[in-house]
C-alpha cells in the first residue's frame, strides 16, 4: 500500500522516518536508491502473535520487519524501531533481537541520531559552562515560540533534564488547590506522563494543611512557601522534608531517588506560578550525582524564562476564554429577545462542527480536505458569530411569526371587519333588504373567507398567484349591502397576507437581511488577533450563494471562501429542519435534503458539502439528534 513518511535532511544526508506502512516495497527501493540517507526509523507495534492485527492496522510485526529487510540491499544504514505497544514491550524487543535488531537501536523517548552516519549521538559527553549557555539560549528561543501550553510544558522539562543530564523531572503549577502535577518524567524507566503522553490524574500538593499550617514536609510546596531553590544531595539522607511518594515509588519500579533539585517558577510580576523539579544527575559513567552550583544557576535561567513563557501563553488562552465568554454572552442577549434565533444558533454551530469533523476524517470527497486545530476554532467562532447582527434587528421583526403582527396580531382586526360586515348583512335581513337564504350563504362565505386569511397569514414556503389574486380581490371588490361598500381587507393588509415566502414584507426581510452586513462591520470593528482575521468573512458571508444572488455583497464562486460555504448549508439545513420557528412548520429530513439539492441545482450552495452530507449520513445522525422526522 502507499504511504508517506519523512526524508529529514541535513549538510548532504537523510534520516527516513516512516510510519504506518506495513509492508512497502517503495520504501525500500528509496532507501537503496538514495545514499544520502544513513538511518531508517520503522514502527513495529505488535508481537508475532498479533501479525493479523499488524496487517489489518497497517503496523509491522518484527516477522514482516525481518522479511522487509530482504529488500534492503545497503549495509551500510542503521535500522532504528519505535511505536512499540508498551504492554508488548518485552515481547518485542526479544522477537526484534532475535532477527538481529540491535537492542540500543530499539528507541524509547528523547534519542538523538547523526545525520552524517546514522550513529546514535552521545549526550553524555562533559558539557562546558559555554555549551550550556547556548543551549539555555537556544531553548529560550524555542520556548518563546511555542503556545500551546501542554507541549510547552513538555519542552521544559525535557530541556532542564539535557541541560543537567538527568534522569527525572516534574513540572507542577500553582492554583487555588495547590500544586497541580502536570509532567512527570524518568527516562531510564520510559515513564513520559503529561504534555503530549498521557495524562495525569494524581492529586494536587496542598500548600496548606486542614489545620491551616504550611505544608512544609513537602519540598516542592516549601520551594514555593519560602521563594527558594532547594538542592538535595541524597533524599534518604535527608530529614527536613517527607518524601514518602518518592520512596513508594522506587519500591514499586526498582528505582533509586537521590539527588533532587527543586526551583519555583516565578513570572514578571515576581508571583510563583509554579516549582520544577529534576531528579538523579548522572555523571559520564551513567552514576548519581549531586547537582552543583552550575545546574542551580542554569536551571534558575531557565525556570525564569519558563516562567514568561508560560504565562504568555496563559495569556493567550485567557484572551481566547475571553472572546468565546464575550461570544455566549452576545447569544445571551439574543436569547433574552428572541429566543427561536438563540436555538438557531446554537443548533448551526453544532451541525457545523460537525460537518468540519466529518470533512476532517474523510477519505473520499475530501480526502485533501483537511483542518488544524485552529482552522476548527475560527470555524466554530465564526459559527457562533454568524447572527450577531441581529442584535441590531427590531424584535417585533425578529419575531414576526404571521405576516399580519405588529403590536398586535393584525388578523384580529380583520375579524372584528368580518363581524361588522355579517352585522350589516343581519341588519339588512331584517329590513328585508335580503332574504334569509342569501344572509345564511353569505355569512358562510364570510367566515371561509376569514379561514382562509388565517391559514395565509401563517405564511410558508410557496403562496401560488390564483391564491394571491384572491387576496388582492378582497381588496379591491367590496361587498355591497343596502348600497352601502364594505371591504373586507385594506390595500396594506392584502400586500402582507400575498407574501409569497415566510411571514416578512419586502421592506421587513431588507431590513432583517442587513444582520450579515452588521455581523461583518461588528467583527471588523473587534480587534481580532492576526489568527483570528478571517472570522469577519466566514461569518459574515454565509448568505453569500455560488451564482452571485446572495448577500450582502453579491459574491459568487470562488469568492466565497470553503469555510463560508460550509456555514451557508448548517445555517439552512438548520432552518428548514427547524421547529423553533414561530412562523412555519418544520420540514423532513426527506423535505429538507430535496430543498437543498434544488439550490444546488439552482446553483446557490456547495454540491460537494450538500453532498458529503448526506453520503456520510451527518444529516441522519443530526436528526436523530433533533428528532426531526425522517
Amino acid at each position: 500500500m502507499e504511504c508517506s513518511g519523512f526524508i529529514v535532511s541535513k549538510d548532504g544526508s537523510s534520516i527516513i522516518f516512516s510510519g504506518d506502512t506495513f509492508k512497502n516495497s517503495n520504501l525500500w527501493s528509496i532507501i537503496n536508491r538514495d545514499k544520502s540517507i544513513k538511518a531508517v526509523i520503522i514502527d513495529v507495534s505488535f508481537p508475532n502473535r498479533f501479525q493479523e492485527v499488524s496487517r489489518v492496522s497497517k503496523h509491522l510485526s518484527p516477522t514482516h520487519l525481518k522479511d522487509e529487510l530482504k529488500l534492503l540491499k545497503r549495509d551500510d544504514i542503521e535500522i532504528y524501531i519505535y511505536h512499540l505497544k508498551l504492554e508488548f514491550k518485552e515481547e518485542i524487543t526479544k522477537e526484534l533481537l532475535d532477527i538481529g535488531i540491535k537492542k540500543e537501536n530499539i528507541l524509547n523517548d528523547y534519542t538523538e541520531i547523526s545525520y552524517s552516519n546514522g550513529k546514535f549521538i552521545d549526550n553524555n559527553k562533559e558539557c562546558t559552562i559555554e555549551d550550556k549557555i547556548k543551549k539555555l539560549n537556544k531553548i529560550g528561543l524555542a520556548l518563546s515560540s511555542e503556545n500551546e501550553l501542554p507541549i510547552l510544558l513538555e519542552m521544559i522539562v525535557e530541556a532542564s533534564r539535557e541541560l543537567t543530564n538527568c534522569d527525572g523531572g516534574t513540572l507542577y503549577l500553582k492554583d487555588d488547590n495547590g500544586l497541580n502535577f502536570h509532567i512527570v518524567q524518568t527516562k531510564s524507566l520510559n515513564i513520559f506522563m503529561g504534555g503530549s503522553k498521557e495524562e495525569i490524574n494524581w492529586k494536587p500538593l496542598p500548600i496548606y494543611l486542614d489545620n491551616g499550617e504550611p505544608n512544609r514536609k513537602m519540598i516542592a510546596v516549601c520551594s514555593v512557601l519560602d521563594d527558594r531553590v532547594i538542592n538535595i544531595t541524597d533524599i534518604y539522607q535527608n530529614n527536613e522534608f517527607s518524601f514518602d511518594g518518592a520512596k513508594e515509588f522506587d519500591i514499586s519500579n526498582n528505582y533509586k531517588s537521590k539527588s533532587n533539585l527543586t526551583i519555583p517558577l516565578k513570572n514578571y510580576e515576581n508571583e510563583i506560578i509554579g516549582v520544577l523539579q529534576l531528579l538523579n544527575k548522572l555523571d559520564n559513567n551513567k552514576n548519581i550525582v549531586a547537582f552543583d552550583s552550575v545546574d542551580e544557576e542554569i536551571i534558575s535561567s531557565l525556570a525564569s524564562q519558563a516562567a514568561i513563557s508560560i504565562t504568555n501563553t496563559n495569556l493567550i488562552l485567557d484572551f481566547e476564554k475571553m472572546i468565546e465568554s464575550f461570544l455566549h454572552s452576545i447569544l445571551y442577549a439574543i436569547k433574552e429577545t428572541s429566543p427561536h434565533t438563540a436555538s438557531h444558533i446554537g443548533k448551526m454551530v453544532d451541525l457545523t462542527n460537525m460537518i468540519v469533523d466529518e470533512i476532517d476524517r474523510d477519505k473520499s470527497i475530501f480526502k485533501d480536505k483537511n483542518f488544524s486545530n485552529l482552522d476548527k476554532k475560527i470555524i466554530n467562532i465564526s459559527a457562533l458569530l454568524h447572527d450577531v447582527g441581529k442584535i441590531a434587528t427590531p424584535d417585533i421583526i425578529l419575531n414576526k411569526s404571521t405576516k399580519l403582527e405588529g403590536i398586535f396580531d393584525g388578523i384580529d382586526i380583520i375579524n372584528s371587519r368580518f363581524n361588522s360586515i355579517k352585522k350589516s348583512l343581519e341588519i339588512a335581513y331584517l329590513k328585508n333588504i335580503i332574504s334569509k337564504d342569501e344572509f345564511d350563504n353569505r355569512v358562510v362565505e364570510l367566515d371561509n373567507d376569514f379561514e382562509t386569511l388565517k391559514q395565509f397569514n401563517t405564511g410558508g414556503e410557496f403562496l401560488a398567484q390564483d391564491k394571491i389574486d384572491y387576496i388582492q380581490d378582497m381588496a379591491k371588490t367590496p361587498i355591497i349591502i343596502d348600497s352601502q361598500k364594505h371591504y373586507r381587507l385594506t390595500p396594506q393588509e392584502a400586500s402582507l397576507l400575498s407574501i409569497a415566502k415566510g411571514t416578512l414584507s419586502k421592506n421587513e426581510r431588507e431590513i432583517i437581511n442587513r444582520h450579515a452586513i452588521i455581523t461583518q462591520n461588528i467583527l471588523k470593528k473587534l480587534h481580532l488577533p492576526k489568527k483570528y482575521k478571517e472570522i469577519p468573512q466566514i461569518s459574515g458571508n454565509h448568505h453569500e450563494k455560488l451564482n452571485g444572488k446572495g448577500y450582502p455583497n453579491g459574491l459568487k464562486g470562488d469568492e466565497i471562501t470553503f469555510e463560508a460555504r460550509v456555514l451557508a448549508v448548517a445555517d439552512i439545513f438548520e432552518a428548514i429542519t427547524s421547529k423553533n420557528r414561530p412562523y412555519r412548520k418544520p420540514n423532513s429530513l426527506t423535505t429538507s435534503m430535496k430543498i437543498l439539492n434544488f439550490m444546488v441545482k439552482d446553483g446557490e450552495i456547495d454540491a460537494s458539502i450538500v453532498k458529503f452530507l448526506e453520503k456520510s449520513g451527518l444529516n441522519l445522525r443530526y436528526a436523530k439528534k433533533y428528532n426531526i422526522e425522517i
